[in-house]
């Protein structure tokens, strides 16, 4: 019994109801008439007073009701009276329509119509609002209307649940949509919708059910064993025990006992209990069990035929020893070679094999012995799960070893211990590391609750027998043994032991005492309370903690939302970049402007690799304004000054000349002197007081002559903004911030611009100093502005961009110019790029010109209110609740606080209101008190006064001022203009009260007063595209946009291109593209930025040798396929081609190498890229080469770049030849592709005996007839053919099988300084010149330096500064002097510290450290050359460094001596590079298989290809002869493999679910060769998907840049380590053969039958019924009976293409024929005719099978 009702016991439901008490009852109260509430504590609804039974009577309000209620009203809005019945006047007058009712609004004080809660207004009536109008509900559901915006989501038949989210019903998910798991599966039809297809191995049966089919036959099992049905397909044979048990005997039994099974080895008993394994039953002659030889005489059990005997231990027979299958031996035959004699053979070899012989490069059979020898190897092994050297069975079994939770240590050299895994423990990995886990992965929490958990994987977490606590029972110990209650309950583990008579759950628990279960608290929908953006964790038993979400702060219980941007890492931005807010916790970096990156690391643009006209990044470019000639022009003469001529400048002319503002004058006056001609000297020649002193140093484009001085022109000359500046001295100060700011780049490279410069008064007066943004804001961009440009105002853009534009405003017919007048109207715009620009105002600005909105700045509507901004917006403030004013700069009415909430009670007095008020009431005249609503009279004070009390003093009233005595009228106005806004008159009304009236041109409260903007409307009169400019107040100004010419008034367009074209090249095509801006277009057939136009490849390319081979081999159609547009070209030069060696010349060019010369030109190009700008196809310049990774070319195979070097490699001559297809370079080599290396195969002959007739040897194009002599014919000698053949060959400085390249490079093998073993039978090592070494000859050896490595110098007491940038200098030791250390030093130095031990003590007490040693001497540290360039290592190489020797290691792939690395070519290993025998190995950076032809694979596995064959074409394929056969497999292109992608969508399958869904489908996985046939059948699909053996690929038939780098064939993902990866998935199902009867047939095509003729001919029963001549045919169209004319049907129903045959017991008796002379018709054609019946299209025929002589009646 719960010990009370609610309330109290003694006041049960506080005396106003009656509770459900007693052992029956609940608890609950009925309350009284009136009353309500859990204990009847309170009124009812629309009830007041103590008894509650005072009924509301308020009819538009709302009630005070409750116990302590008044019953009194407040009213809604619109109704009065003490009921709140009586509508308002005002609202009397509106006549609100139905669904709406009149309210005050809050601002206005207006009464208007609103439309009721849940309704809308639509023109002038309120509908109601209808929220299924809107996409609310899932796409799958269905919306309906309930009432005034409320709907009910419901979800489609098919679909379940909650109307908002629907998910598709697959009935295959619930109880297998009601299919018989064991012989059917569920097919999932659509959503809601299935069927039972019948499992493989089972029929369906006519009640639709499936059987299995009977796969036993007489012959499956012995005649005494019994068959019985495994599964589908699957039998098993039982011996009966019975009948062989029933012999006559004798028979002796040996029946193990259940110990014995026991004690059995493990595995045993498991492997011979399997389905792989079938025992036979051993019997003596005597039927006796013999044991170790010794016969068992005593039986334990007697009978008639035989004895059986009862042991301890089972015998096995040595037939099956040994039991498990633990050997797995490698037998495999190896092949190794023996020496070949001719004399006669050695050892055990047989005489007279037949093999071929190399002799020159010629095989040719020969008999003798044989030189490869084979022999049979037996390498012992342990199968899987076994271990040592008797292969025993893992802990565990060998099926599942260590438990399948571990790795077992097997194999022959293994221990058998386990390594478990992270969550297992035991020596076989049974048991789970925790004790309270337990599950197949351990990751469950035991539940077992006061007892010891049975923690093994195959548990269900229960308790150990046994291991319960005292007090607690169940499989759980969840159970407590002491009963609770008279009803014999006992309780709960975590419920309070019989808590008042009976069980309770514990806090935190929840259920009825006998179960208890936690409760969750972060169950929905209170999700413990935690914030939308926090998420709850379960902590314990009912307890809960909130943990905010990603990217979100706590803040006491709220989550707010973290900005990056905000922490002191600035989101983690390099300083030169800008952190972007993306959303809480997010963030992306971009670099500002002027650099590049990604945001995290920004460097500043290096204009001269990014900008128009670049160089070599390595060089320095020099941008000049203004001109028409850049250095990447042709024909170009540079006179450089030397560095001796730059020094013998003063120091004056190179401060002045050097500024950036004076230097483009100085590169100017060499182009006005020498044009732009090329220039070349023959001889010494004086320029300009200078003299040449290195003349024509020839570059790609001109020429380069170096003089020894530095020619200047005058200073007069000089010009630019600088110099321009620099004449008026008021300038100086912001002259000088342009060249702190480093900005006159930016300014001068633009082609027009316009500065207003502050005068240095200006700066000093307003600015006190300039930032850099400010400087940029003095600067139009792109603007040449005359002062008539400037008489119509505007606004212009600045250095800053969009986001700040100047406003030039006329005042008066004036502009105004200065700087502070320039400024002072700022505007602020933030700028959205999307395919176009897209102005946006900052918030708190408005209208086209983002204007400031009212309130001060930073404040807009003194942020009590918000400000309609944006470019659309007013600038109009919607002020907060309690706040009035045109900025919202006070509160209303009888509101005062600094929020505006706190009213005034004031009933005959002024409110103390406002901002800064408290409320406090002044009197008016004649009224006291603290609200002042009692009238009093003055007696002795002044007519305009109050009585203060509680002492009885005068005050003047509101409105007044004086002593209280005398008062007088205060006027407002007097001070600070009343309050007024200083463009407002301020007019006093009533006694201390005032008006704020704004001036003309100016709108507000008289507070606020802003300037009435009249471009806001009608763009203030101007013309549409004509800017209106705010120039004052209500008025305005016009001024044409750019690129428009006019008044403002009436504005037309600017056609540049009729002026020279708009500037563009005489033949490009100049186009207006919109106002202001033009576009250069290149002539047809031409491409380019309309001022430098290519046409195509052949026309900008002067290599036409290699042009010519393009269009010969068919590269060109490559290079034109748009799929592969842009491509870069990399074009050897003519030099380079003519300077190939003749015999790869020979090789390359010749007709039958074509293939050859197509792979090496597909080599020189890269697809689907130009080489400039991988984004947005801008073409990159070679400088960025470098900063691309290892690119794959169209032949496949990667190619690198690299900067610079000492080296003589393959470099690019001849830069940006642009062509409609993409951008070509030329290079000085031609490269050689890995996959063929240097080839220079050549042709040759040798001399074959053939038994060829003369003119079959003339036809064959390989052979020829040598001419015989007359001796060769006379003795009929054989035929002597010529065949021509070409013999593989490496160039010169290649070497190996596959040709590849000496060190060094093919233009310079040994670096040119060695020489290399070349050849196909060389190793390509380098024997080096004298003092160089390395790999390729690239370093010096020791003690040479420089270059060409010289010899150092040095004495025994100096060492050398070696190695190929060394400088052959000679670091003395201590006490040598001299140029080569060979002179002793008169005077020992001592130095003091002493040095340290790496250095030498020089003069004056100095420290030099030795060399390879940093330091001051005194401490010398080891340098770490590795820093510096890799310490000379090779690109890749690893250096490291011990003392002072560096060492370099190659890396993995790669040989040599880490200076120089080669890559390992894999494909000249003994095994061909890991491929299969059949394939071709092809070294391409990785080994490349590819399986021959005739063969398909993967080319590690390669298998015969086969040809489909039709089924049809033997025995029809199984189909009826008259029937037409088609091999659907045969048909399919693909040869059944389909692809299968998952209904929710690309690559959500994991391997299991592509087994599965395969498998749902009657299809397997598909094989990689099986897929390969399929491609090679035109199966093309850039969608990868998982293959057998858990493969992922995909193919492809044609090239494709974004499918496999344009790989054709088989794109291989190798197989996945990882089977939870999801992609596609491949099937294969072998499609049937499809049967289809003739046309004339009738049948399923198995069976087909022909017309009632053709079945009567073919039937022998039915011939003399067609040989009779009969009179009249009896034909029925019914067979409703058995019998015909009392001829009972003996056989029904024989098919034909036109009708159907029923056979009759006997012949018909036919009625008399009548004799007319129209009914004679001859014999013949009465059997005419009734074979035209017979093949008719339709009729049923009932004949007889009787004997001859029965057939004259039929």
């Amino acid at each position: 019994c719960v010990p009370e009702c609610p309330e109290s016991a003694d006041r049960p439901c506080n005396n106003r109801g009656v509770c459900s008490d007693g052992l029956g009852g609940n608890g609950t109260c009925s309350c009284q008439v009136g009353f309500a509430g859990t204990a009847c504590e309170d009124c009812a609804s629309d009830r007041y007073g103590p008894t509650c039974s005072s009924v509301c009577s308020c009819v538009h309000g709302i009630c005070g009701s409750g116990l302590k209620g008044s019953g009194s009203c407040l009213c809604f809005s619109g109704y009065t009276g003490p009921n709140c019945d009586q509508e308002l006047p005002e609202c009397v007058a509106l006549s609100c329509q139905q669904n709406s009712r009149c309210i005050e609004e809050a601002l206005t004080g207006k009464f208007v119509c609103q439309c009721l809660l849940g309704y809308q207004r639509s023109g002038a009536q309120c509908v109601s609002i209808n929220p299924c109008l809107q996409r609310i509900c899932h796409a799958q559901a269905s919306c309906v209307h309930t009432g005034p915006n409320q709907h009910l989501c419901a979800c489609n038949e098919g679909y379940s649940g909650d109307g908002r989210v629907c998910m598709a019903v697959d009935p295959c998910q619930n109880k297998r949509g009601g299919c018989a798991a064991e012989s059917t599966r569920c097919v999932y039809d659509g959503p809601g919708k299935s069927h039972c297809e019948c499992l493989p191995g089972f029929d369906l049966l006519s009640n639709g059910s499936c059987s299995l089919i009977d796969s036993c036959r007489p012959d499956s099992c012995h005649k005494n064993a019994n068959c019985t049905m495994l599964s589908p397909g699957r039998i098993k044979s039982k011996a009966d025990l019975a009948s062989v048990l029933d012999l006559p005997g004798p028979i002796t039994v040996f029946a193990p006992s259940s110990s014995a099974f026991d004690s059995m080895t493990e595995g045993h008993l498991q492997y011979l209990s399997s389905s792989k394994v079938r025992t036979k039953l051993n019997r003596s002659q005597l039927g006796q069990i013999l044991v170790n030889e010794a016969a068992v005489l005593e039986a334990a059990v007697e009978a008639k035929n035989g004895r059986l005997y009862v042991l301890d231990g089972v015998l096995t027979p040595p037939s099956i020893q040994p039991v498990l299958p633990h050997r797995c031996d490698i037998n495999e035959t190896k092949i190794f070679e023996v020496s070949f004699y001719s004399s006669g053979c050695h050892g055990s070899f047989t005489r007279g094999c037949v093999f071929n012989m190399d002799l020159l490069d010629i095989s040719l059979p020969v008999k003798g012995c044989a030189p490869l020898c084979s022999t049979n190897v037996t390498t012992p092994t342990c199968c899987k799960g076994f271990y040592g050297p008797d292969c025993s069975p893992c802990p565990g079994g060998y099926q599942t070893p260590c438990s399948g939770h571990g790795q077992c240590l097997e194999g022959i050299g293994g221990n058998g211990s386990c390594i478990c895994e992270s969550k297992f423990r035991g020596s076989r990995c049974q048991y789970c590391s925790s004790s309270d886990r337990y599950g197949p992965n351990c990751d469950r929490t035991c539940p077992c609750i006061h007892g010891q958990c049975d923690n093994r994987p195959d548990s269900d977490g229960r308790c150990k027998v046994g291991s319960c606590l005292s007090g607690f029972t169940g499989p759980f110990c969840e159970r407590r043994t002491a009963v609770c209650g008279i009803q014999v309950q006992f309780c709960h583990a975590h419920a309070d032991l019989c808590s008042v008579f009976r069980c309770v759950c514990k806090p935190g628990y929840q259920g009825d005492g006998i179960t208890c279960v936690e409760s969750d608290p972060c169950a929905l929908p209170q999700r413990g309370g935690c914030s939308v953006n926090a998420k709850c964790i379960k902590t314990g038993p009912g307890s809960h903690s909130c943990q905010c979400l990603t990217g979100w702060r706590e803040d006491g219980d709220e989550c707010q939302p973290i900005n990056n941007c905000d922490g002191p890492d600035r989101g983690g931005c390099h300083p030169n970049g800008t952190c972007i807010y993306i959303g809480p916790g997010q963030s992306d970096c971009m670099c500002k402007s002027g650099y590049k990156g990604n945001g995290q690391d920004c460097e500043a643009v290096n204009q001269c690799v990014t900008a128009a006209g670049t160089c070599h990044y390595l060089v320095s470019t020099i941008h000049i304004t203004g001109s028409s000639w850049t250095l990447v022009d042709q024909n170009i003469t540079l006179l450089v000054p030397s560095s001796a001529a730059i020094a013998k400048m003063s120091s004056e002319d190179i401060n002045f000349w050097t500024t950036k503002g004076n230097l483009p004058s100085l590169v100017r006056s060499f182009k006005q002197t020498f044009g732009s001609e090329t220039l070349i000297i023959f001889q010494l020649t004086a320029v300009g007081g200078a003299t040449i002193t290195t003349p024509n140093l020839a570059a790609t484009n001109g020429l380069i002559h170096i003089i020894d001085k530095v020619l200047v022109p005058e200073r007069k000359l000089s010009e630019g903004l600088l110099a321009t500046l620099a004449l008026t001295p008021d300038f100086s100060l912001f002259r000088s911030y342009l060249i702190d700011y480093n900005l006159m780049d930016e300014i001068e490279q633009m082609e027009e611009f316009t500065v207003f410069a502050p005068t240095n008064a200006a700066i000093a007066d307003y600015l006190r100093t300039i930032d850099v943004n400010t400087t940029r804001y003095h600067v139009v961009a792109s603007e040449r502005l005359l002062e008539t440009d400037l008489q119509s105002g505007g606004y212009k853009k600045t250095l800053l961009g969009f986001s700040f534009q100047l406003g030039i405003y006329p005042r008066d017919g004036k502009v105004i110019q200065s700087i502070i007048n320039i400024t002072i109207m700022r505007r602020r715009r933030a700028l959205n790029v999307f395919s176009v620009q897209v102005l946006r105002c900052c918030g708190g600005f408005f209208g086209e010109h983002c204007e400031l909105c009212p309130g001060p700045k930073d404040q807009p509507c003194f942020n009590n209110g918000v400000c309609s901004d944006g470019t659309n917006g007013t600038g109009v403030c919607q002020c907060n609740q309690g706040f009035s004013g045109t900025a919202c700069e006070t509160c209303e009415s009888n509101k005062y606080g600094v929020h505006c909430d706190q009213g005034c009670g004031c009933k005959n007095g002024r409110c103390n209101d406002g901002l800064a008020g408290n409320g406090a009431c002044e009197c008016d005249v004649g009224w006291r008190g603290v609200l002042y609503f009692l009238l009093m009279k003055c007696l002795v004070c002044s007519d305009s006064c109050v009585i203060a009390p509680p002492l009885s003093r005068c005050i003047c009233a509101f409105g007044f001022e004086g002593n209280g005595s005398f008062c007088r009228v205060k006027d407002p106005c007097l001070e600070l203009n009343g309050g007024c806004n200083p463009n407002a008159v301020c007019k006093r009304t009533r006694p201390g009260r005032r008006e704020c009236v704004c001036d003309r041109g100016y709108s507000g409260d008289g507070i606020v007063c802003v300037e009435i903007n009249p471009c806001r409307e009608r763009n203030g009169g101007c013309h549409v595209n004509a800017d209106c400019i705010h120039v004052g107040p209500n008025k305005s100004s016009c001024a044409c946009k750019f690129g428009y010419l006019g008044n403002g008034q009436n504005c037309e367009m600017i056609d540049y291109c009729q002026k020279n074209n708009g500037g563009c090249p005489v033949k490009s095509r100049c186009n207006m593209t919109s106002p202001g801006f033009r576009k250069c277009w290149c002539p047809k057939d031409h491409v380019g930025d309309g001022f430098t136009c290519r046409g195509n490849m052949a026309q900008v390319s002067a290599v036409l040798m290699y042009v010519c081979m393009f269009q010969d081999t068919g590269v060109m159609d490559l290079v034109n396929d748009a799929i592969n547009e842009p491509v870069t070209i990399f074009m050897p030069s003519d030099a380079a081609m003519a300077s190939l060696p003749q015999e790869q010349k020979d090789f390359l060019f010749h007709r039958d190498n074509r293939p050859q010369l197509e792979e090496y030109l597909k080599y020189h190009i890269l697809q689907a890229q130009k080489v400039r700008k991988v984004t947005n196809n801008v073409n990159i310049f070679p400088a960025s080469l470098i900063h691309l990774d290892s690119v794959r070319t169209l032949q496949g195979s990667p190619l690198s770049f690299t900067c610079g070097g000492l080296d003589d490699i393959c470099r690019i001559v001849q830069r940006h030849l642009i062509f409609n297809g993409g951008i070509a370079y030329g290079i000085n080599c031609l490269l050689t592709p890995p996959s063929l290396g240097g080839r220079c195969d050549e042709q040759t002959t040798f001399e074959l005996q053939v038994n060829l007739p003369f003119k079959d040897c003339l036809l064959n194009p390989i052979f020829r007839r040598r001419s015989g002599d007359f001796i060769s014919l006379f003795l009929s000698l054989p035929d002597v053919c010529i065949v021509k053949f070409w013999r593989s060959k490496c160039c010169h400085g290649y070497y190996g099988r596959d040709c590849l390249v000496c060190p060094g490079g093919v233009s310079s093998p040994c670096s040119n300084r060695g020489k290399c073993d070349d050849g196909q039978l060389g190793n390509g090592t380098c024997t080096c010149d004298v003092g160089f070494g390395g790999v390729a000859c690239e370093l010096c050896s020791d003690g040479f330096y420089g270059p060409t490595c010289k010899a150092c110098n040095c004495s025994e007491h100096g060492s050398c500064d070696a190695g190929r940038r060394g400088t052959g200098s000679c670091f003395c030791e201590d006490g040598w002097t001299g140029e080569r250390c060979e002179t002793p030093q008169a005077e020992i130095f001592q130095c003091s510290p002493p040095c340290s031990p790496k250095a030498v003590c020089r003069e004056n007490s100095t420290c030099m450290c030795r060399p390879f040693y940093e330091g001051d001497g005194f401490t010398c540290t080891v340098m770490d050359m590795c820093q510096i360039w890799n310490g000379g290592c090779a690109k890749g190489a690893k250096c490291s460094q011990t003392g002072e020797k560096v060492s370099c290691t190659c890396p993995k792939g790669h040989t040599g001596d880490g200076f120089n690395c080669q890559p390992i070519d894999r494909c000249s290993f003994a095994d061909n590079g890991g491929c299969h025998e059949h394939a071709t190995c092809t070294p391409t950076g990785k080994s490349r298989c590819t399986c021959k032809d005739n063969y398909i694979g993967d080319g590690v596995t390669c298998e015969v290809k086969q040809l489909p064959i039709s089924r049809c074409l033997q025995d029809n394929g199984q189909c009826h002869q008259d029937a037409k056969c088609t091999d659907l497999h045969f048909e399919d292109t693909t040869f059944g493999v389909f692809h299968f992608r998952s209904y929710k969508g690309q690559y959500k399958l994991n391997y299991t679910e592509a087994q599965k869904a395969c498998s749902a489908l009657g299809a397997t996985l598909a094989t990689y060769n099986q897929l390969s046939y399929a491609q090679q059948g035109g199966l093309n699909l850039c969608a990868a998907g998982w293959l057998d053996k858990a493969r992922v690929a995909y193919p492809t038939t044609y090239s494709n840049p974004n499918c496999g780098f344009g790989h054709v064939g088989i794109v291989d993902y190798g197989t996945r380590k990882d089977l939870g990866e999801t992609w596609d998935t491949f099937c294969y199902r072998m499609k049937e053969v499809k049967c289809e009867c003739k046309p004339g047939y009738v049948g399923d095509g198995f069976s087909c039958t022909g017309n009632l003729l053709q079945v009567l001919e073919s039937t022998p029963n039915f011939s003399n019924f067609l040989t009779v001549s009969p009179t009249v045919v009896c034909c029925h169209k019914s067979n409703s009976s058995r019998y015909i004319n009392n001829r009972f049907i003996t056989e029904s129903d024989i098919l034909a293409s036109n009708g159907i045959i029923h056979v009759l017991q006997g012949p018909l008796k036919a009625q008399p024929p009548r004799h007319e002379v129209s009914d004679v018709i001859t014999t013949e054609f009465t059997k005419y005719t009734f074979k035209k019946r017979l093949t008719a299209k339709t009729g049923i025929a009932c004949f007889s099978v009787v004997g001859s002589s029965d057939a004259r009646g039929s």
